[in-house]
């Protein structure tokens, strides 16, 4: 917070934007629950229309607030609470209309609990910590001043969106680990990281080919500030070309969530941001002085590394069931 005074305007804006934010908190939950029972079950079909009406709500509101009503960055945050609140009373339906998974409940037992905890905590545990590691991240690019971090979030928002099928393959991947796993179906649960591996690259060359040409015509739509689009020019490159190396890391994650080897998952998230990432970045900029292009150089060479790193991890899974089935039963 420190470094966010330096530009008030940032600050304050930051610190409306968060308050208005949590107030969505409750429909942001609920609407991961209903992604989670759905993508288990390998429906990723209905998770998609809401999230479709979800950004068509999130447009539409964002226009009314930011161009019709004036309301700046209080207006963006109220149009993402607004929009996850109208689509919480379709997925609160589609959970508890009448179904026999409800009619008959299962019974709930210490036992159950605790083996669910066991491959869920650190799964959770690593997005904590993977959030709080980009906080100190932003915090040092904040030292380059706003032109920057817009910059670095221009070319970061065309990337997140070339990542969104990537993300999906590795939800996708982790449900059908998890049930090939189940069903002690070792050579198909291989087969299907293996074919997922093999889209990602396929996908990630495709979104290269394309996007890259188009950067340029890109990121005059997106600013109109001469400093922030030669940054946001500078460092897409560098996030579009290793786009298959996050992906495949995303490939990694979603065997070892659905394999129940979260802790590994854990370990690699931990080591990528405060083992590697946040230390290149400080080494960077205080020892070698290359001020804004440290950030790409340390998210380089850190997701090259975890890369390497990870496939190591994977040859650890033994493709059998984490949670004894008598404890299930």
């Amino acid at each position: 917070m420190n470094v966010l005074k330096k530009d008030e305007k940032i600050y304050y804006a930051s610190i409306s934007y968060i308050r208005i934010r949590s107030l969505g908190c409750p429909f942001l939950f609920i609407f991961y629950i209903y992604q989670a029972i759905h993508h288990a079950k390998g429906d990723t079909f209905h998770p998609l229309i809401l999230s479709f009406l979800n950004i068509l709500f999130h447009v539409i509101l964002s226009y009314l607030f930011l161009f019709h009503y004036s309301l700046g960055i209080k207006g963006s945050s109220l149009s993402t609470v607004i929009s996850e609140l109208l689509i919480t009373p379709l997925i609160l339906y589609s959970l508890l209309k009448k179904r026999t998974i409800w009619k008959k409940p299962p019974k709930i037992t210490k036992e159950k609990c605790l083996s669910i905890l066991k491959i869920s905590f650190p799964t959770g545990m690593s997005q904590i910590i993977t959030h709080l590691g980009f906080i100190f991240v932003q915090s040092l690019i904040l030292s380059f001043g706003s032109e920057t971090v817009s910059g670095i979030s221009i070319a970061n928002q065309v990337t997140n969106i070339l990542l969104i099928p990537i993300v999906s393959c590795s939800i996708i991947l982790s449900t059908f680990v998890g049930q090939n796993i189940g069903a002690k179906n070792k050579e198909r649960a291989k087969r299907f990281f293996r074919i997922s591996t093999h889209y990602i690259l396929i996908f990630s060359m495709i979104a290269i080919l394309l996007f890259y040409p188009l950067k340029n015509s890109l990121f005059h739509l997106m600013t109109k500030n001469e400093n922030t689009y030669q940054v946001a020019k500078e460092y897409f490159p560098w996030s579009l070309f290793t786009l298959p190396i996050v992906g495949l890391f995303e490939n990694i994650l979603g065997l070892f969530h659905g394999s129940g080897h979260t802790k590994d998952s854990f370990f690699l998230s931990t080591i990528r941001l405060w083992i590697l990432r946040l230390p290149l970045l400080y080494v960077f900029i205080h020892f070698f002085h290359l001020e804004r292009s440290s950030t790409w150089y340390s998210m380089t060479i850190s997701n090259i590394l975890i890369l390497i790193l990870g496939y190591l991890f994977t040859k650890r899974i033994t493709y059998e069931v984490k949670i004894k089935e008598r404890r299930l039963s």
